[in-house]
């Protein structure tokens, strides 16, 4: 048993290594194709697509640098269709024709694939004549005019025509879409008829219909007139037997009685475009080198005329002069505009030496002035750009402003006002018991004002009045009921006799003329019914109130103004004292019943240049004395002892508050808690006020 296992191991032990040295066998002689050498492929091979058409071709070798005649087509053709050749792409041109002898097609080794092109068979019918051949015409394309002299025993060739033998075929413009027959048309040279040769001379013109090939013409019959033909940038000015375009137009009508010759006349035609202006009526028609007939300019709402221009654009060297210039093709003519941009002042001042108004033109194709003109100069203002409206409501115009016509635009002026930004806080207002010469008007209470505000660094100055309202000093006294006396006089000193319903008309008016929301409505035919006041002691009455949300000037609350006036300060005056003297403010100084009288101080008996005084600590100037304040409060003296916030005064009253004493004041009025009151419609001497925004 041992014996025959070990041979039957052996046995299989030399079967497994027979089986590896087969296997080991067959991979070298397979490989033995691949060490052979392979033959070399001598020729590139020529593939050939239906595109479109029925049937399989045989892809065709063929040797380079060999000349060899393509495969006949054997595919067959779409319905209604023809073969036409082969192309390289499947909507290409038609570069062989069947059975063509090709060479170099492609490299050694490579394919290349020709498409079969399909197009629609044209015949020739010779009508007896010369003999023909087919073409075949790819959709679309037009048909190759036959090369061959026609000719037909006693008739002469005219041409070739499709279903009316009146219309000629054009062989460069007529195109094929479908099997189709040309026809040829004779015209016979035998017995008693004579016919002449009839010639189109086209000067220029390009025979795109086919109409003007030389005619045979039967004598003493009408010619069939042809369409007029087509010149680019001329119009047609009819036929002509002579070639300077002498005597008349030719008469289709009349019979042919010998050879002609016939001239197309060539003329230019002008039309206009106004470019939105009126229109011009018609258009002219006139010979190459002629000049235009005088029109009448167009019109154009806000613009002037100013010329034609051949060139839409306006280029240098287009101008063109009616009468003038001469015409040598069709062409339009574009009317050129200009408008007037007048820059106005606005003011009524004397003595600038600004030139009013400028103006500046804009000719289109511009649409902007580019430059504006130097800025203006003013007394008391500062020039703030140009507007539409004498009034600023209208729109801002700059450099880049897009002109859309003559219009008249105008200077914004802003006052020279300087302004202070006053933060918001709280103070005391009104005086303790212990201040001298205090009133029980002045009952303190803390005051809170929760938003900041700017107040006029000086009083209005009767420059800044005069330049807002129209009106001198000396018309202001008169108004008032005073004389012209000199209370002082001249541009920076304070503006006085200024009623409260004069500083509020002050405060809209400088409102809309820097562009700014009127801070009052004013009703001057309505009675206010908050005022208290006899009619006698205030015929006015005029109904004011406040707009809300409004940018523009006001009048200060009595909170306000002390608040501003005070600066932080507790004392009786905001320079931190309880004294005074006419070094520190313009008051009276002299009177000794003054509760402040100290020693014999200075008089002057009128109002000072603003600020000839220090400031308090905020920067504002005269907040004591010069001229007394308005301020927007009614009247009352009812305060309360506890806290306010932002408080605007009484809601009804005889008299407004005034505050800051004046120059013909004692001390005790330049208190810093003073209240003097006044009717509203009253300017005294001594009234004068100060600006708030907002």
């Amino acid at each position: 048993m041992k014996k025959f296992a070990l041979r039957l191991v052996g046995g299989l032990v030399l079967f497994g290594l027979t089986i590896a040295v087969l296997a080991a066998c067959s991979n070298i002689f397979g490989d033995v194709d691949k060490l052979r050498p392979k033959a070399k492929t001598n020729s590139y091979t020529v593939e050939f697509d239906a595109n479109g058409g029925g049937g399989t071709m045989k892809g065709q070798d063929i040797a380079p640098g060999v000349s060899q005649a393509l495969n006949a087509n054997a595919f067959t053709a779409p319905s209604g269709m023809s073969f036409a050749g082969w192309s390289d792409s499947a909507n290409g041109a038609v570069l062989y024709i069947d059975k063509a002898a090709v060479q170099d097609l492609a490299k050694t080794g490579e394919t290349f694939k020709l498409y079969a092109r399909w197009g629609y068979k044209v015949s020739f019918n010779s009508d007896g004549g010369t003999a023909v051949p087919d073409q075949v015409v790819l959709p679309g394309g037009t048909v190759t005019k036959p090369t061959l002299s026609m000719t037909k025993t006693g008739y002469t060739f005219i041409f070739w025509y499709l279903d009316d033998p009146a219309t000629q075929w054009n062989f460069t413009s007529d195109t094929v879409s479908g099997e189709m027959t040309l026809n040829a048309r004779w015209n016979p040279v035998s017995g008693t008829t004579s016919y002449y040769t009839v010639e189109f001379e086209l000067n220029g013109a390009h025979d795109i219909t086919g109409q003007y090939g030389d005619l045979q013409w039967p004598a003493g019959t009408p010619i069939d007139r042809p369409d007029n033909p087509v010149k680019d940038n001329f119009t047609f000015g009819g036929w002509y037997t002579t070639q300077d375009f002498s005597g008349s137009l030719y008469n289709f009508n009349n019979p042919v009685t010998g050879p002609l010759t016939l001239y197309a006349k060539w003329q230019c035609t002008v039309s206009f475009n106004t470019n939105d202006g009126s229109p011009v009526p018609g258009v002219q028609t006139v010979d190459i080198g002629a000049t235009l007939a005088t029109v009448t300019d167009p019109v154009k709402d806000n613009y002037n005329f100013v010329a034609w221009y051949s060139d839409s654009g306006f280029v240098a060297g287009s101008l063109w002069v009616i009468g003038t210039s001469t015409v040598a093709t069709n062409m339009t003519l574009h009317a050129q505009w200009a408008c007037t941009i007048t820059f106005d002042k606005n003011n009524t001042d004397i003595g600038s030496a600004d030139a009013n108004p400028q103006a500046k033109t804009v000719i289109t194709p511009a649409s902007t002035v580019v430059t504006l003109p130097a800025p203006p100069t003013r007394p008391n203002w500062t020039f703030n750009g140009w507007n539409t409206k004498a009034d600023g409501t209208g729109a801002a115009f700059t450099e880049a402003t897009t002109v859309t016509g003559t219009v008249t635009v105008y200077a914004r002026w802003l006052l020279d006002l300087e302004m202070i930004q006053i933060s918001a806080g709280n103070f005391q207002m009104g005086s303790p018991a212990s201040e001298l010469g205090r009133s029980e008007n002045e009952i303190q209470h803390a005051v809170t004002l929760t938003s900041d505000f700017y107040m006029g660094k000086y009083e209005v100055t009767q420059a800044q009045y005069q330049a807002v309202m129209g009106t001198t000093i000396t018309a202001q006294q008169t108004l008032a009921g005073y004389d012209s006396t000199n209370y002082g006089q001249g541009d920076n000193y304070p503006m006085y006799c200024v009623s409260w319903y004069d500083a509020v008309e002050f405060c809209n008016a400088l409102s809309g003329i820097e562009g700014l929301m009127p801070y009052y409505t004013i009703d001057k035919n309505q009675k206010d019914p908050n005022n208290t006041n006899a009619d006698a002691v205030d015929p006015y009455k005029w109904l004011v109130t406040p707009n809300p949300g409004a940018n523009g000037y006001r009048l200060p609350t009595e909170a306000q103004w002390e608040y501003a006036c005070r600066a932080g300060t507790t004392t009786a005056f905001n320079w931190g004292t309880d004294t005074i003297d006419s070094t520190q403010a313009n008051y009276d100084a002299t009177n000794t019943s003054d509760a402040y009288y100290q020693a014999e101080g200075t008089y002057l008996g009128k109002t000072t240049i603003v600020g000839s005084y220090a400031p308090n600590a905020w920067g504002l100037y005269d907040m004591h004395g010069n001229v007394l304040e308005w301020c927007w409060d009614w009247y009352g003296i009812d305060w309360s002892e506890s806290q306010q916030g932002d408080p605007t005064g009484a809601v009804s009253g005889d008299y407004r508050v005034r505050r800051g004493g004046a120059w013909g004041s004692y001390g005790l009025i330049l208190r810093s808690a003073c209240r003097v009151v006044s009717s509203p419609s009253i300017g005294y001497r001594s009234d004068g006020f100060r600006l708030v925004r907002p």
